[in-house]
Parts: structure tokens; C-alpha cells; sequence
């Protein structure tokens, strides 16, 4: 039940995305600070509440949290027939991070109640290929419908919502405790200390300038379509190729451990993501800005995956370490609309992909500093446990 109610509130996020930047052009026809400022209210206010959210799941159980969460949201999305002025949907989007914000935590939570290196290796895979086929679905569907009537994408989330309620319901009712998917039993040590909270750092680092990457791109890249005259059906499909990257990337990082604790894996992919911001940036063909979106996508997954597997793996209060994973997420998303849109005023709608290219490099500069410092932290304390040691 964990993984179904992943896919489909993730399937309303993939519309969501879609179609707040979409109904703000369309309806109100919003500029690029305007997309700026709407894709960050909603982001800001979802790494807000994720901050302080997760300990609520700590405290009141996963379950409980869960119910709140899509029984608010129901309400949110039949109010789209409310929204009559651009601010009102700045309203709806921050009302939507509100419910979203107290959903993923819990969720994540409920995902590592077995900690154990390979089981919460599986059923982080298992999670994480369920909310990204759902993402990946929802922009398509939110492009189809929307061709039709702005509000027809947020009427099929509230029906989706429902069918949620009564699943969650059902199933607490038959078996309260979540399924844990098989797998080969944990034959993998705990990771020293200092190590884990190395790669969670670098993780988190590397996570904000991947997700700053897509907030950015989700929000703005819509006004550029339009310019173009890329199609709405067109577009969802271009948006969707993030959710099919972060979804192989997730069968892929769930079949094996290479990656564990290997800062390699992270390097190569966030330079995969520069390369398709270089590709936003200048393409002219539709085929080009595909590639451009798949491969932030796969960064996007890696970094994802990273950091939430450490925010986990061998850690006590699981609800507050996923709220700071989903917190640093949500401040990347954030920020990413809000200085796009900025840059896209002062210096055109392809400014955006530049900065996000400069974000990038900025970030992993950043890490190798932090992989410095860690490395003659571990130099001084070999030292002295050989100095001991005599």
C-alpha cells in the first residue's frame, strides 16, 4: 500500500507542476518573475513545513499524518474554483505545500521502519519507483486535460485524492503494518560515523543544486515553450522525461551497492545534469531539450536516492532526518523559480539554464572543500589512534 499511495500522490504532484506555471500563463498570463515568485511561494512553504512536519510524524505515527494530508488536500484542489486572481493561485500552491509538506516525511518514515543496509536499500527503491513513475505520468495526463480546461488536471486530483482516502482506510483497517518487500538478508557493515555524516553533507549539497536545477526548469520552462510554440501535449511530454530518468535511475540505484558511500557516483551525474542545462540553454529542437530534461532528470535521481538512503540508514528519529531531506529539496525548488525568473527578466528567457549551470558548478565546488576537510579530519584521527595505539 506504501508504494500505491506514492504513485498517486506523486502522479497529482507530476499534474501540479504542470499545471500551476501553465494556469498562471494561460488564465493570468504571468510573466517570468511572476513564475519565479509562484514556483517558490509553493517551494519555500513546502521546505518550511517539512522542517517541523517530520517530527510530527515522529510524534502522531505516519499513518495518522498521511490521512491529514490527503483529506486537506482534497479540499485545496475542489477550491480551484475559487482562484479568480494570480494571487489566489500563489494561495492554492502554498495550501498544497502545506498538505504535501506533512504527506512525503511521513511517508519516508514509514519507509525506514527496517533499517537494515539491503531491506532499506529495497524498499527505498521500491518507494522511489513509485512516486517517479507517478511523476512521470502526471504531467502527461495534466497536458492532455489542460488542452481541454485549465481546471480539469486539479478536478482529476481531487478524484485521485478520494480514492486514496478509502484505500489508506481500508487497508489500516485489514493490516495496520506496512509490507516489507523481500530481499537478500544485510550482509553490509554499518558505515563508520564520520563517513555518514560526510555523505550525507555532500548529498544534501548536491541534492539542493539538482532540485534548484528542476524547480527552476518546471517553473520557467513553460513561458519559453509558449514563446516557441511548443504544444501543451508537447510540453507534458518534454516535463515528463524527468520523472522516466528519475525513474531508471531508481531501478538501477535499487539493483546495487556500488554506490554506497562512493562520492564518484554523484560527481559524474551532476556533471551529466550541467551538460543537459547547456542543452536547455541553446537547443532549438524539441529532440535536444528532451535529452536536456532526461539527463537533470538522472541527476535528479541519484542525488535523491543519495540522500535520503543516508538521511535513513542506521539513524534514530526518521521523520525529522527525512523533513531536513525533504526541507533541502524544497529550498532548492524554492529558489531555483525565484532567481530563474530574475535572471530571465534582466537577460532573457534562456538565462535561467545558464545560472543553473553556474549553481552546479558552484556546488560541487563546494562538496570538494567538504571532501577535503573530511579527508584531513580522518588523517588527524588515524593519527591519534596510532599515536594510542604506541
Amino acid at each position: 500500500m506504501i508504494y500505491v499511495l506514492a504513485f498517486l500522490m506523486n502522479f497529482i504532484t507530476g499534474m501540479v507542476i504542470f499545471s500551476f506555471p501553465m494556469t498562471a500563463i494561460e488564465v493570468f498570463d504571468a510573466g517570468t518573475v511572476s513564475l519565479g515568485v509562484l514556483g517558490m511561494a509553493g517551494a519555500g512553504f513546502y521546505a518550511l513545513v517539512c522542517l517541523f512536519s517530520g517530527r510530527a510524524a515522529d510524534r502522531f505515527g505516519s499513518r495518522r499524518v498521511i490521512r491529514f494530508s490527503c483529506a486537506f488536500l482534497l479540499a485545496v484542489y475542489l477550491s480551484i474554483f475559487l482562484v479568480v486572481d494570480f494571487w489566489h493561485l500563489i494561495a492554492l500552491s502554498m495550501l498544497f505545500s502545506l498538505g504535501a509538506g506533512h504527506f512525503w516525511p511521513a511517508m519516508m518514515k514509514w519507509v525506514g521502519e527496517s533499517d537494515e543496509g539491503d531491506v532499506l536499500q529495497a524498499r527505498i527503491g521500491f518507494y522511489n519507483i513509485s512516486w517517479s513513475t507517478g511523476i512521470m505520468l502526471g504531467p502527461f495526463a495534466a497536458g492532455t486535460l489542460f488542452a481541454v480546461d485549465y481546471r480539469y488536471p486539479y478536478l482529476l486530483a481531487a478524484v485521485v485524492l478520494t480514492i486514496m482516502l478509502v484505500l489508506h482506510i481500508r487497508v489500516r483497517r485489514k493490516a495496520p503494518a506496512a509490507a516489507t518487500p523481500s530481499g537478500p538478508a544485510s550482509t553490509a557493515a554499518e558505515p563508520p560515523s564520520a563517513a555518514a555524516e560526510l555523505f550525507l553533507g555532500l548529498a544534501y549539497l548536491a541534492n539542493f543544486s539538482s532540485w534548484f536545477s528542476i524547480g527552476a526548469s518546471q517553473a520557467l520552462f513553460p513561458r519559453l515553450a509558449v514563446e516557441i510554440s511548443i504544444s501543451p501535449q508537447r510540453l507534458g511530454l518534454l516535463m515528463a522525461l524527468i520523472g522516466l530518468a528519475n525513474l531508471a535511475m531508481f531501478v538501477f540505484l535499487s539493483r546495487t551497492r556500488r554506490w554506497h558511500y562512493d562520492y564518484r557516483w554523484l560527481a559524474v551525474f551532476q556533471l551529466l545534469s550541467l551538460t543537459g542545462m547547456g542543452l536547455l540553454a541553446t537547443a532549438a529542437r524539441t529532440a535536444l531539450f528532451g535529452i536536456g530534461f532526461f539527463l537533470l532528470g538522472a541527476c535528479a535521481g541519484m542525488t535523491y536516492f543519495s540522500s535520503l538512503f543516508y538521511s535513513l540508514h542506521g539513524r534514530s528519529g526518521k521523520g525529522r532526518s527525512s523533513g531536513y531531506h525533504e526541507a533541502i529539496l524544497g529550498m532548492g525548488v524554492a529558489f531555483g523559480p525565484l532567481a530563474g525568473g530574475i535572471a530571465a527578466r534582466w537577460s532573457g528567457l534562456r538565462a535561467p539554464y545558464f545560472l543553473c549551470g553556474a549553481v552546479i558548478i558552484l556546488f560541487l565546488a563546494l562538496q570538494a572543500v567538504r571532501l577535503r576537510r573530511g579527508a584531513s579530519a580522518r588523517k588527524e584521527q588515524a593519527a591519534v589512534l596510532s599515536g594510542d595505539g604506541k
